[in-house]
């Protein structure tokens, strides 16, 4: 049967200090209508007896954020009375797939809901004749031209970590403006 549910549309930095306080889980890249996704994964932790109170009462608060590529994430929020076997519920969390406990989500996706585009400082790559750590270098000393150190090592630590040339030349464009 399927129950409407209220689902709150909202942003990430409004609901963060409210979010900051509770917990649930996010369920990643909903598409469709999001109560078939709240009654889909209700009747689901039933079934596996993760939640002895889900069955009638079951109306967990539920947030939509859309993240800055367009991706919808539903929140479902865990009222304090909700009766869960939380090691179940961790392992049906791994099997889902694309979802994260709310705590986890908030430190690992607040990225994902920047709504101030962070000002890219201007940088030539022309020059490095191919070499990748030219072309790093080049990317780091533009970032620290403009004050972003923060930035500059995250940027440093990305494209260390990176697995081809090409990887570290689209990395390039998410922290400068290539001239």
């Amino acid at each position: 049967m399927k129950t409407q549910h209220t689902i709150k549309k909202s942003t990430f930095s409004s609901e963060l200090e409210m979010l900051k306080n509770k917990e649930g889980i996010v369920l990643m890249g909903c598409g469709g209508d999001l109560s078939e996704w709240v009654d889909g994964v209700s009747e689901i932790l039933v079934k596996e007896q993760i939640s002895g109170g889900f069955e009638k009462s079951f109306e967990p608060e539920c947030i939509q954020l859309s993240t800055t590529d367009g991706r919808i994430d539903l929140i479902m929020i865990f009222k304090k009375d909700t009766d869960l076997k939380i090691g179940k519920l961790a392992m049906w969390r791994l099997r889902f797939g694309e979802c994260s406990w709310l705590s986890d989500y908030i430190v690992n996706y607040a990225r994902h809901h920047t709504t101030a585009e962070i000002e890219k400082p201007k940088c030539e790559l022309i020059g490095g004749d191919g070499n990748v750590f030219a072309i790093i270098a080049k990317v780091c000393n533009a970032l620290r031209a403009a004050g972003l150190k923060d930035r500059e090592k995250e940027f440093q630590d990305k494209a260390f970590k990176s697995s081809s040339y090409n990887e570290v030349l689209v990395l390039c464009h998410d922290y400068v403006e290539v001239i």
